[in-house]
């Protein structure tokens, strides 16, 4: 009997202990529809904001001045890379938008569409989406103009055919197969266009719509008070797999069959952006936004956005204008260690990135690699009074060299590098 007591007592113990590690951990095992889910818990995350190095997640750092010639002048520059090749949309505020490629050595090789109003040109005076498709060197183009759609392209510039998107102002577009496109809507805010009552459409070249995946949470009555609409929308591939995060959702999904299936649950907690319900204004301030920015096998990057210094002003009713002065945070966890916290990130390479450039502008791609550009005006600007070339390895110093002509009417500098296939962060 006693044996009996000492192990029910041992059990109990074990499973209190169980319980409590699982209140506690940042990721939790919940059941959804009898599947077994990940949910991710912000409210366990430490509040100490941790300085992490460039260096303790990246590699393979470039310093890449785009050439300056006459034919590729860039002004406003919209910038994306695919694995081989830098596409550069310029725009101005009148003129229809440019869009140029240059390789990865930054020297340009072409141009890419052209304006106006006859078959095939655009008149949109900047550029939107640009999806580069290494694979079969074509690119989508969506040139933001009234009633213009995504073009496709060869990479030598020529024009292979125009995609009709089903409805106005939506989403992105991703190609699903050949001759099959999605884009999405939007989860959050009060519907004022079809696109605001949708997860995903799937259409095809023509625009007749294949499938389409409703919303299914919504602020509820209409009402004067201010309901958060914007939020991240972020849709990228792990293994060759489509992922899908939309703010108002609190849920990464995995595409599959053009169905929607749940991946990992975001709990945001106390201090989430409380997407889909009326607030008062003044309960914005200290609330965050978050933006799945990478997955790896073991790892998730995801922003943090934290609303500082909250402004709104009510300029129609039910129609709201707000302004803040946000401050960037990572949130880095690690999946197999289930070890996460906050971070800033520093640059310990170039030497040269101010911290709240570098946690705010840093641009994350599908492809693993991330940049950030600086038109020539302001690494001049930045340079200036620092010697960048002070500790700083064999290597980088030889890559600086490549700035030494750098002038204010250069065409911007792009510094690029890849994250890390293992990263360990004590």
């Amino acid at each position: 009997m006693r044996n009996k007591l000492v192990v029910l007592i041992s059990s109990l113990v074990i499973c209190i202990s169980s319980c409590k590690d699982q209140s506690n951990s940042v990721l939790r095992e919940v059941t959804v529809d009898n599947s077994k889910l990940t949910e991710i818990y912000f409210d366990n995350i430490p509040d100490e904001v941790r300085e992490v190095k460039l260096s303790d997640l990246f590699s393979d750092f470039q310093i890449i001045p785009l050439e300056t010639k006459p034919e590729c002048l860039i002004g406003s520059p919209t910038i994306k890379l695919s694995d081989n090749y830098i596409f550069v949309g310029s725009q101005t505020s009148s003129d229809p938008a440019r869009l140029f490629r240059f390789d990865m050595n930054g020297y340009f090789i072409n141009e890419i569409g052209s304006g106006g109003r006859g078959p095939n040109e655009h008149v949109g005076y900047f550029l939107g989406q640009t999806l580069p498709i290494d694979d079969d060197s074509t690119i989508i183009v969506t040139w933001q103009g009234f009633g213009e759609h995504p073009h496709i392209y060869h990479y030598n510039g020529t024009f292979i055919e125009k995609v009709i998107k089903p409805m106005k102002l939506i989403g992105n577009i991703y190609r699903w197969s050949n001759d099959v496109w999605f884009s999405t809507g939007k989860c959050a805010g009060i519907p004022e266009y079809p696109r605001d009552s949708i997860k995903l459409v799937f259409y095809d070249n023509k625009g007749t719509i294949l499938e389409t995946i409703p919303r299914l949470k919504y602020p509820g009555q209409k009402s004067n008070s201010y309901t958060p609409w914007a939020g991240a929308t972020t849709v990228y591939r792990l293994n060759g797999q489509w992922k899908l995060f939309q703010s108002g959702i609190d849920t990464i999904f995995r595409i599959i069959n053009k169905k929607l299936v749940p991946s990992e649950i975001l709990n945001r907690g106390k201090d989430g952006m409380p997407y889909n319900s009326f607030i008062d204004i003044s309960s914005l301030e200290g609330k965050y936004e978050i933006e799945i920015l990478a997955e790896t096998e073991n790892l998730f990057i995801i922003q943090k956005v934290i609303q500082r210094d909250v402004n709104a002003t009510q300029y129609q009713p039910g129609k709201w204008n707000v302004r803040s002065n946000p401050d960037y945070q990572l949130i880095i966890i690690d999946k197999i260690n289930n070890s996460v916290f906050n971070a800033k990130l520093t640059d310990d390479v170039f030497h040269l990135i101010p911290d709240d450039l570098l946690n705010s502008r840093l641009e994350w791609l599908n492809t693993s690699r991330v940049f950030i550009s600086l038109e020539a005006i302001n690494y001049l600007s930045i340079i200036k009074g620092i010697e960048p070339q002070a500790n700083i390895s064999k290597d980088m110093k030889s890559q600086f060299s490549r700035l030494t002509n750098i002038t204010q009417d250069s065409n911007p500098i792009i510094l690029t590098f890849g994250l890390k296939d293992k990263i360990r962060i004590n």
